[in-house]
């Protein structure tokens, strides 16, 4: 699958809402259950989950020209994101930058700390925090949109102590 078929297959529903609406009708995943598989695939790469690490992984796997497979248990794509509402947040994304809006890296980690009472895992918080703005910046990249208002608070949680929370664009 090259990376606009991976895209359009998997981001469906509220997934397309929560990045902008790319998904199609005719290109929607089609359920199989495994009583019924009656071929066999030769594939390179096997992606289990189609959620914020699975879609990604998927795309850039077929960018290097591999013949991926993406499933997912959940009748729905799209994990966490779907679940937060289209919301992602990094700092020094390059639609922060542009706004001129001062952030860094540790900010973000001091702030979902204390947002998360200081429960987090610091290693995979550190990690997170660290490749958020890239992955924001990609995905502008590929095509998904943000709200023009982006990056903003919200009152999901206790606020960041700067903007740095993008909608995608075109919400239900």
């Amino acid at each position: 699958m090259k990376r606009r078929e991976i895209l359009k297959a998997t981001i469906l529903g509220s997934g397309a809402a929560a990045l902008g609406s790319i998904a199609t009708e005719k290109n929607q995943a089609q359920q199989t259950s495994a009583t019924n598989v009656d071929e066999q695939k030769s594939i390179d790469v096997l992606i289990v989950g189609a959620g914020n690490a699975g879609i990604p992984a998927a795309i850039e796997a077929a960018d290097l020209g591999g013949k991926v497979m993406l499933i997912e248990k959940n009748d729905f794509v799209g994990g966490m994101l779907i679940i937060s509402g289209g919301h992602i947040s990094g700092a020094n994304a390059k639609i922060q930058m542009r706004k001129e809006i001062k952030d860094s890296y540790e900010k973000h980690y001091q702030d979902a700390m204390r947002i998360g009472k200081f429960k987090a895992d610091s290693e995979l918080l550190a990690l997170a925090t660290e490749h958020a703005a890239p992955m924001i910046d990609w995905l502008e990249e590929i095509g998904v949109e943000f709200t023009d208002e982006s990056p903003v608070l919200v009152d999901d949680h206790d606020h960041y102590s700067v903007p740095r929370t993008y909608i995608g664009k075109n919400l239900a």
